[in-house]
């Protein structure tokens, strides 16, 4: 009934289960997680702590009631069961609480931005002077292309020299090395400098940094390759950050 629910976990309550099988007795998971449902609101945990020892794994379920630190309790658990058994790898690995209980008369105190000691920040922000824009880019297979791409690196060398061409980066020293089954590709103008990393398979990074900031430049850099290369490559991640002095976090258009 549910008094005899509310009786079982109205005081802190443990329930503890175990499990050599991690595929076919997911029913304890399920188990323990009705017990956190049941409660519904905080505080109320389960827990999922992995022992390996021996090629074997084992899933030691735990479902905690009324305990207002189940996070720092059960990480002291987790040293104490690894201390006692140092040949085996105990790991705490998943933690999943109930509802956040509503609170009626709930009168959060409100800060203003003023309250703040803004003078570091203000400080760092006049001092700070950009110098230049750097840009990685990864470069992937596309989806849509079907089968090898067959790179090779005299190949991507044409690529980056194309789209270097494309921006006005006339390079006064290149360089190229092939690295085990990839390569290096180094290229330095009085403009900025390009440095490009392939692992020899269907990926490569490009680390472009130009004294301009104008990200117009990256950008045509950027589709210049994709076309060289039949738009076969697509970009899978794109970092830009400013480079200068001063602890710089901003571009100078930012700044303006």
């Amino acid at each position: 009934s549910d008094i005899n629910q509310g009786s079982l976990f109205h005081y802190h309550s443990i329930i503890v289960t175990w499990s050599s099988d991690l595929t076919t007795e997911t029913w304890r998971r399920e188990f323990l997680d009705r017990l956190r449902k049941t409660v519904e609101y905080d505080p109320a945990v389960r827990a999922e702590i992995v022992f390996q020892a021996g090629g074997k794994s084992y899933e030691m379920g735990i479902f905690s009631s009324d305990n207002e630190n189940p996070s720092y309790d059960l990480e002291k658990f987790e040293r104490r069961v690894q201390d006692r058994l140092p040949g085996a790898n105990v790991e705490l690995r998943n933690i999943h609480g109930a509802l956040y209980r509503f609170i009626d008369d709930y009168n959060p105190t409100e800060f203003k931005q003023e309250d703040y000691d803004s003078a570091p920040g203000r400080e760092q922000y006049a001092k700070q002077a950009p110098l230049g824009r750097q840009t990685i880019i990864q470069f992937v297979r596309s989806e849509e292309e079907e089968g090898v791409l067959k790179l090779k690196l005299n190949k991507i060398f044409g690529f980056v020299m194309e789209a270097l061409k494309e921006v006005g980066m006339e390079m006064t020293i290149v360089r190229k090395y092939t690295v085990g089954d990839g390569g290096v590709i180094l290229g330095l103008s009085p403009i900025g400098n390009v440095i490009v990393v392939w692992d020899g398979r269907e990926h490569i990074d490009v680390n472009l940094f130009t004294f301009s900031q104008s990200v117009e430049l990256v950008n045509t850099f950027k589709t210049a390759f994709q076309k060289s290369c039949d738009d076969k490559l697509v970009v899978g991640l794109r970092d830009d950050q400013p480079r200068g002095v001063g602890r710089v976090v901003n571009f100078l258009n930012d700044m303006i």
